[in-house]
């Protein structure tokens, strides 16, 4: 699969992308808050609360990746047209 197609398939569906970045931001806010529950209250939180961080951070980037795959193949066919009608390019 190329680079393209690969882009153009994560990036087909925006809004289910900006949906998965801000779930994501939320699982990583509600782990930093277990981390910091962890430092004063609770040691044992520490290694689920690490887990957590790391799950929503592996999920937000997920929805970033679309979102900015997104934006880059629209970046990419705006080139191409641009490139079709250039009058001054050289065939």
């Amino acid at each position: 699969m190329s680079f393209r197609n690969r882009l153009y398939r994560a990036g087909q569906n925006p809004k289910r992308s900006w949906l998965q970045f801000r779930l994501g931001m939320v699982i990583f806010v509600v782990g930093v808050l277990l981390l910091i529950a962890s430092q004063r209250y609770l040691v044992a939180l520490y290694w689920p609360a690490v887990g957590v961080v790391l799950s929503g951070f592996v999920v937000s980037m997920r929805g970033y990746w679309g979102i900015f795959a997104n934006r880059f193949a629209r970046v990419l066919e705006q080139r191409d047209a641009n490139q079709i009608n250039d009058p001054f390019a050289d065939d």
